[in-house]
């Protein structure tokens, strides 16, 4: 298992990538995107079909969780 480091940084960003070829093996990532720092403890990601992506945040306290991203349309 990954350093709890390790893995926190790898849920701070986002990749586009192809789809997976129906035979397997690897794709290619055509873009990374950075989350914003003001989004602590990302847990959840919904992607709708108009490419709006949701980001769910997990907080201690009782407050807004969810966000829209703007900007990371194909």
């Amino acid at each position: 298992m990954a350093p709890r480091r390790r893995r926190r940084a790898a849920a701070r960003a986002l990749a586009g990538a192809q789809p997976v070829p129906p035979s397997g093996g690897t794709v290619e990532v055509d873009r990374i995107w950075g989350l914003p720092e003001r989004l602590h403890q990302p847990e959840g990601l919904v992607v709708t079909g108009d490419w709006d992506v949701l980001v769910a945040t997990d907080h201690q306290q009782l407050r807004d969780n969810l966000f829209l991203l703007d900007g990371l349309g194909p």
